[in-house]
């Protein structure tokens, strides 16, 4: 599976806007968690995925 690359908008109170449409065919809930990186990191390894979460 090829990853998916999409820009969002951020609304005037700074949250991330995901279109209703995306969040339907991905199966986006209210309870979904993301990970934001910066310049491009990606964690794939759980171990580290779950220490980045743990904070």
């Amino acid at each position: 599976m090829v990853p998916m690359a999409e820009i969002f908008e951020i609304d005037k109170s700074g949250k991330i806007v995901i279109p209703k449409s995306l969040r339907d065919k991905l199966g986006i809930s209210g309870k979904t968690k993301f990970i934001l990186t910066e310049g491009g990191s990606y964690y794939s390894n759980r171990s580290t995925l779950k220490r980045l979460l743990e904070g």
